[in-house]
């Protein structure tokens, strides 16, 4: 399989932390950085590792397959130290440190409305963090609920390969 070979201008890991990278363009940009070419064998892992990161809360998207570049800069820092220091990251504080849950683009283009006081701050801040207590809840529901099914899982999978090795022991007719 051959990858489209294109040119990444290095500027944009120079601006600005609030500047978009699309994951194609970071992989690239990684991969250049650490092997001195474009070796699309190493593009693959370094898409994956990503992928990783972003479900396990370390880098998170602003987009469908979309880093802001602070985030993205303090990932690289913290994952290849002494090899990205050139590339911009947000102050680790600023930085969100969960994932919960996938990107939702819908929600991403709701307008925002910001409360105008400190008594409607707060009660946007409880309101969220109800809602937030909430999808814990269901968190802990779904993963007692894997729990129980899982054993029943392993069963099933354990009962297809003994079917599989019993029909590939069994004579075959030619004809």
């Amino acid at each position: 399989m051959k990858f489209a070979k294109k040119k990444i201008p290095g500027s944009v890991f120079k601006g600005d932390i609030d500047t978009i990278v699309s994951r194609a363009d970071a992989v690239w940009f990684i991969v250049e950085q650490l092997h001195g070419y474009r070796d699309p064998g190493q593009r693959s892992t370094i898409s994956k590792k990503l992928g990783r990161a972003v479900l396990s809360g370390q880098l998170l998207e602003s987009g469908i397959y979309q880093f802001r570049l602070g985030d993205l800069g303090l990932y690289l820092r913290q994952e290849w130290p002494g090899k990205f220091n050139d590339v911009p990251a947000s102050p680790a504080a600023m930085s969100a440190t969960t994932n919960i849950g996938k990107f939702n683009p819908v929600a991403a283009l709701r307008p925002v409305t910001l409360p105008r006081s400190l008594e409607a701050s707060h009660q946007e801040i409880h309101r969220l963090n109800d809602l937030l207590s909430a999808k814990c809840a269901e968190i802990v529901r779904l993963r007692q609920e894997l729990d129980l099914l899982r054993p029943e899982a392993l069963k099933f999978k354990e009962r297809i390969v003994d079917k599989n090795r019993e029909n590939a022991r069994r004579k075959r007719l030619i004809l």
